[in-house]
């Protein structure tokens, strides 16, 4: 049991008051566990963020049809890794991935530093960066990586949302530390990483907040671009968020799962809830498990639900990167899109809802100026976890010290999670 101190409890929010996240420093040095050290300058990846809008590899294979639950349809199966549990790893198997063999490495220790309670992004993101940090980590999840809301089909690392983007606390930070860790995974040019962000102007309120955010003197130079009218989009003008990227992100999870297994981080998958690990730290990344959880009852967080579609699109030509109006469109192939999300904070289950198609739908067409004809295909829905001020949390426990739960992140959880993956890092390591 620990005293709880002032700073105890962080996230772009403290317990009970925000703040700007201070220390931001420590992503300009890669630290391997081998004990390698890289530079890397800020400007160089800065200039690397600056990438021109619409190179998107190679389109994604589709391997499904008709209303499919809350089934992934975007990956595909050839690719599945054969599994990172227990068992595969006391066997010593390899993970395919993108045709390279990755062999896990095995843990041997009855203690470990770090026991992370998640395997979505939240917590393979602070497992990398504990990990960076030098510290060993144990990952436990009680279904498979990415099996809760983090396994969506594909998400958008957006630094530029709302009416009138402006920079929030760390976002430099967090688009560096996504670069770094798709460097290291060698995951540049893939065809499930599409960058850049096209958010046209559909309305006066939108092309104004759109026009000052591209004029916003806090934006690292290159970031944002507004621009005229896109022929075959709608709206009064164009906001190119050129740092943005799409991201299959059951793709990406298993990649960072299979290059943490390499690093030494122990993956477990379906493990009971009950189940625990010797650790000097616990560090919850569970979702909505922490609204059942009565100790963490003080961070005041609620559900919010989130449904996607696939659609088969005809009427619309030609290549486009990934789209923000009202919602957010992803061309996966030429005829195919995922639209999505709805923000519902009154639910009664977390299942696809088919009376969701028709909003979704008319929100995907008001993109486009002409008529579209628009057939869904799939249907995704998760739940997320939000703050009651809608700032993500990073906490330390007030009765025990070695507790800490990462939450609220809502639907920025990219965008978050190297914010606070980074900090709880950083506030493990120099711990007394």
């Amino acid at each position: 049991m620990g005293t709880r101190r002032e700073d105890d409890s962080i996230g772009i929010q403290h317990a009970d008051m925000q703040f700007g996240i201070a220390r931001r420093a420590r992503l300009m040095t890669d630290l391997y566990p081998s004990g390698i050290q890289r530079g890397c300058k800020r400007q160089a990846l800065d200039q690397k963020l600056m990438l021109d809008v619409g190179r998107s590899g190679f389109p994604v294979p589709h391997h499904a049809e008709g209303a499919i639950g809350d089934r992934r349809v975007f990956h595909d199966p050839g690719d599945d890794p054969p599994g990172i549990g227990q068992n595969q790893k006391s066997q010593n198997k390899p993970l395919h991935l993108a045709g390279k063999y990755i062999q896990i490495a095995t843990v041997n220790t009855n203690r470990t530093d770090v026991w992370i309670r998640g395997g979505g992004v939240a917590g393979l993101t602070a497992a990398w960066h504990c990990r960076k940090a030098g510290l060993q980590v144990v990952v436990t999840d009680t279904g498979t990586i990415g099996s809760g809301a983090s396994g969506v089909w594909w998400a958008l690392m957006n630094p530029a949302t709302g009416v009138q983007p402006a920079p929030v606390a760390g976002i430099r930070q967090a688009m560096v530390g996504f670069e770094l860790m798709r460097n290291e995974l060698g995951l540049d040019g893939v065809g499930w990483i599409k960058s850049g962000i096209w958010r046209p102007a559909l309305d006066k309120a939108l092309e104004k907040g759109f026009a000052n955010a591209a004029a916003h003197p806090d934006w690292p130079a290159g970031w944002l671009r507004m621009d005229r009218p896109m022929h075959g989009l709608a709206g009064n003008g164009l906001l190119r968020v050129v740092a943005g990227y799409a991201i299959d992100m059951r793709r990406w999870l298993s990649a960072v799962a299979a290059r943490l297994g390499e690093m030494g981080v122990d993956i477990r998958e379906n493990v009971p809830s009950h189940h625990t690990v010797a650790a000097t730290y616990r560090v919850d990344c569970v979702g909505t498990e922490l609204l059942h959880d009565p100790t963490w009852a003080h961070l005041r967080l609620h559900p919010i639900k989130g449904q996607l579609r696939e659609v088969l699109v005809s009427g619309i030509r030609g290549q486009y990167p990934a789209l923000s109006g009202r919602g957010y469109a992803i061309q996966t192939d030429s005829d195919r899109w995922v639209i999505g999300s709805t923000y519902e904070h009154d639910f009664t289950d977390a299942k696809p809802d088919v009376a969701y198609d028709a909003y979704l739908i008319d929100r995907f067409k008001g993109l486009f100026p002409q008529p579209i004809s628009v057939t869904v295909v799939g249907r995704w829905a998760g739940v997320r976890i939000g703050s009651h001020n809608r700032q993500p949390i990073l906490a330390r426990h007030p009765d025990d010290a070695s507790r800490w739960a990462i939450t609220g992140m809502g639907s920025k959880g990219l965008v978050y999670s190297q914010i606070l993956g980074q900090d709880l890092a950083n506030r493990l390591t120099a711990d007394p």
